[in-house]
């Protein structure tokens, strides 16, 4: 499958999934959103997962599967089947990147690379636009996007969209985060390490 047909078919279930929730935030925020959401990459480097046009909606959606094949794994646990709700799996699998779009302005995260040099021995197919001087990270950019958009996250939500790349970000490497009990957290970390090193989507 070529990388415009994944992307395809990504924003196909993408699009399944939003109508099945049938939530007003998350409509109106795809509605404003779509053509940078399915234009985006997920990453820079050709190494890295998805660095390609719609890389983002492929691996984010990719993450979404995951997370719910593990909600369905761990559902018999104690006190589980109330924790984590199609909700709750959907924002912030769907949206816990979504900081890479930039900002609400329009101001890019990425930018496509021009050296040729760069693209050819690096791999890096993309680089950071130097013009988005917001001091967010990407994380903290999807915070920032949800809220402009009238989404209330709850903590657990907040939390995990914030902090989905783990310990590999060192402001993530605090004892509240390193040994915290979030259920959500901890499955959308997993889901979006898994979907990035193993599956490389």
């Amino acid at each position: 499958m070529t990388n415009s047909e994944k992307v395809i078919e990504a924003a196909s279930k993408i699009q399944t999934l939003i109508e099945e929730l049938s939530n007003d935030a998350l409509a109106k925020l795809f509605d404003q959103f779509s053509d940078r959401y399915f234009t985006t990459p997920a990453s820079s480097k050709i190494e890295h997962h998805s660095a390609y046009p719609g890389g983002l909606a492929v691996h984010s959606l990719a993450v979404t599967e995951m997370m719910f094949k593990l909600v369905d794994v761990l559902k018999d646990e104690k006190e589980f089947p109330t924790a984590i709700t199609n909700l709750d799996v959907i924002i912030v699998g769907l949206l816990h990147d979504l900081g890479k779009i930039g900002t609400a302005e329009g101001v890019l995260y990425y930018i496509p690379q021009t050296s040729e040099w760069h693209r050819k021995n690096l791999g890096q197919m993309y680089k950071y636009n130097e013009n988005l001087k917001d001091g967010l990270t990407h994380a903290q950019r999807s915070i920032r996007l949800l809220q402009q958009y009238g989404f209330q996250l709850s903590d657990s939500q907040y939390i995990s969209v914030l902090q989905h790349d783990g310990l590999y970000v060192e402001s993530n490497r605090t004892p509240e985060i390193m040994f915290s009990e979030d259920k959500l957290a901890r499955i959308t970390h997993f889901a979006d390490s898994y979907t990035c090193f193993v599956n490389k989507i």
